[in-house]
């Protein structure tokens, strides 16, 4: 006899596709004890398992690599693979079981706000009264919500109104910065090492990314008739030409084949597969998301540890409704250390990047006056567009 309650059945993540990780170790200036690492970004991918090494960051899957990047395209001189390209197939047709996204603002070790453009979840760090949503749930139909003015206590979590035009956080500063950004997990398999039960995940906090790959894949769903499992996808590291920051690293999703007709032809095998087999993907979508499939199970300390800053002068807009019509401009590029073979960038060590790993801010009123003062510092390090690695 099986539990039937008390336990939810979720697929494992087997590992990481990164493109970034931790810098070396260093020791904290302006009178600070201990040590922190600077973040570095590569210019290629890197796949890892889930376990992390003495340095910091997760373990190399040096084998699953060299299968994407065989020695016989390697460089004079490359010690290891350095796949720009990833096969991957995905799970779902779903979009946003494949590539979930969201807006979050991250403070230090702690998500204080997470939401989705309408709806948040936020956390208040100091008690006092609050405008809140007071949300009724309907049976079997759409719940119900109003704002109300309540007395909140400090760590509580409340559901509120999201409006990336007017919330505080989605503000950007003088240089174009802002708190709030998107957050995008992408769920696949790489065929290379199939590890049927579990999966990969990319995780990426750029709005350039975001909308390439929400653009790309409503596209591909639009050309095969809405479906997006069974068909050989790649991940790939581009480099975009942008006139403030010269060329800058992005991501993106593509078809692994060479022609739309090779697409469709390979979409209907799946349908008629599906057909033959009696596959209901509605229902095996639906058991997933019960299952807690897209749960975040990410910890808030490390995505706070990895992280680099990235900016964008202006944010594309991604529009859930018509994603295929995403704008795909903006900047990205700079304040963070280089990997071997990335193009060094400047300033890495300034007192303003160490400060911005550390910052903790203690109370909702400090979080308001911090705004403030990063809309009048000229000095303060832009921080749009984070990567999490």
């Amino acid at each position: 006899m099986g539990i039937k309650k008390g336990l939810t059945p979720r697929l494992a993540e087997v590992g990481k596709i990164k493109i970034g990780g931790k810098g070396a170790e260093r020791k904290k200036t302006g009178g600070k004890s201990g040590t922190y690492q600077l973040p570095i970004r590569y210019d290629h991918f890197v796949i890892t398992n889930t376990e992390r090494g003495t340095d910091g960051n997760f373990v190399p899957d040096l084998e699953l690599m060299e299968k994407i990047d065989p020695r016989d395209n390697w460089k004079d001189g490359q010690e290891y693979a350095k796949p720009k390209e990833i096969p991957i197939i995905f799970l779902f047709d779903d979009i946003d079981m494949n590539f979930r996204t969201e807006y979050a603002y991250y403070q230090g070790a702690k998500c204080l706000c997470r939401g989705d453009g309408e709806i948040a979840e936020r956390m208040y760090l100091k008690a006092g009264k609050q405008t809140v949503l007071d949300i009724e749930e309907l049976p079997d139909l759409i719940p119900t919500y109003k704002s109300v003015k309540i007395d909140v206590k400090a760590g509580e979590k409340h559901k509120i109104i999201c409006d990336t035009e007017k919330c505080q956080f989605a503000q950007p500063d003088a240089k174009g910065a802002t708190r709030c950004k998107p957050s995008g997990v992408l769920s696949c398999m790489i065929p290379a090492n199939m590890n049927v039960g579990g999966v990969y995940r990319f995780r990426t906090h750029s709005w350039n990314t975001i909308s390439n790959i929400l653009a790309s894949l409503e596209l591909i769903k639009t050309i095969t008739g809405g479906l997006l499992v069974g068909l050989p996808m790649k991940l790939q590291f581009l480099k975009k030409s942008t006139t403030d920051h010269g060329n800058v690293s992005v991501v993106n999703v593509v078809f692994d084949g060479e022609s739309q007709q090779e697409m469709r032809k390979l979409a209907f095998i799946e349908n008629k597969n599906r057909v033959e087999f009696g596959v209901n993907m509605l229902q095996i979508e639906d058991n997933a998301k019960k299952a807690g499939f897209m749960a975040n199970t990410d910890s808030d300390s490390d995505i706070e540890a990895e992280f680099y800053v990235e900016p964008e002068t202006e944010k594309p807009p991604v529009n859930i409704t018509d994603r295929a019509e995403l704008v795909l401009d903006g900047v990205e590029g700079e304040g963070f250390t280089v990997g071997p073979g990335a193009k060094e960038e400047t300033d890495i060590e300034s007192e303003e990047s160490e400060e911005e790993l550390e910052t903790t801010i203690e109370d909702e009123s400090e979080l308001d006056v911090s705004l403030e003062k990063d809309k009048k510092k000229a000095d303060t390090p832009p921080d749009d567009g984070l990567e999490i690695f």
